[in-house]
């Protein structure tokens, strides 16, 4: 009896750890800032972050803000499904070895 009792107690503290650890280090933060701003934060690649960063310390308010505004608008279309099927269209064409699909040729599902 007593070692159930102990061992249901020990089960519950590493299920509480377990949930603390989840809910802290989780996915919690990255949904909060979908939800509150409509999008995921950037990626950031620190290395390379810093080099350009380095390289445009000198640009004045107007070339960051055009900069932020394109930047805004290519990742707006970048994230379609559009973009995924040009994508797609061009890998198709520059695929070595391959010829289109005949017209002639049908799909035949059973």
């Amino acid at each position: 009896m007593f070692i159930s009792t102990f061992a249901s107690l020990l089960w519950f503290e590493i299920g509480s750890w377990f949930g603390f650890g989840v809910a802290k280090f989780g996915s919690r933060d990255r949904n909060r800032n979908i939800l509150i701003q409509g999008a995921s934060v950037r990626t950031s690649i620190p290395i390379a972050d810093g080099y350009i960063e380095k390289q445009t310390i000198h640009a004045n308010w107007m070339q960051r803000k055009a900069a932020s505004r394109l930047g805004q608008i290519i990742r707006a279309f970048v994230n379609t499904r559009a973009f995924e099927l040009l994508v797609l269209q061009k890998i198709i064409e520059s695929w070595p070895g391959r010829a289109p699909i005949s017209a002639e040729i049908k799909v035949v599902l059973s």
